[in-house]
């Protein structure tokens, strides 16, 4: 009996894995939106960019970090929601280089684009821009 059991379960877990992949390659028909993305860039004097958009609850989540920037250095931080500027906000960088920014939006039907400018007081900038 426990032969047949064992046997059973490598069926059904074979079947599962064939299932399994014949839909991973199916293609949707009604595929679901992205619920995350994350993009790192580069600024024009050496400081790196992280952009983080995330969905959640009927708002967009959008998440600007500066890295490697010099240790003090104000920045004003500017976003723009498909094409609409909304409130900038100044961040100072921290003894490591990195300020960080962050907005809640009301998420709009469909795709979402996010576009994000931070200029350093010394005429760095940083561009950044994403889909979701």
């Amino acid at each position: 009996m426990a032969r047949k059991l064992t046997q059973a379960v490598a069926l059904i877990a074979a079947g599962g894995v064939t299932a399994g992949a014949a839909l991973a390659a199916a293609p949707s028909a009604h595929a679901l939106p992205a619920l995350e993305t994350q993009k790192t860039g580069s600024c024009t004097a050496g400081a790196w960019w992280d952009l983080s958009l995330e969905r959640e609850y009927g708002s967009l989540e959008v998440d600007f970090d500066i890295e490697r920037a010099r240790a003090g250095e104000r920045w004003t931080v500017t976003l723009t929601h498909n094409g609409a500027t909304k409130k900038a906000v100044r961040v100072v960088t921290d003894y490591e280089g990195d300020a960080d920014a962050q907005w809640i939006l009301r998420d709009r039907a469909g795709t979402d684009r996010i576009v994000v400018k931070a200029t350093s007081a010394s005429g760095q900038t940083c561009k950044a821009s994403g889909r979701i």
